[in-house]
């Protein structure tokens, strides 16, 4: 497999997402709605 068929397979499979606090950047789940380390209703998701 060359690096342009990796780079195919990686992108044409499931995303990947990632909740985090905006204020710390403790990992949060996806129904957090505060942080539970800093307090903070500021969660960020992130989808690659």
């Amino acid at each position: 497999m060359n690096v342009l068929e990796s780079l195919r397979e990686l992108l044409d499979g499931d995303g990947v997402v990632l909740y985090e606090c905006r204020r710390c950047g403790a990992t949060a789940s996806t129904e957090t709605v505060e942080c539970c380390r800093c307090g903070s209703s500021e969660i960020a998701r992130y989808e690659w």
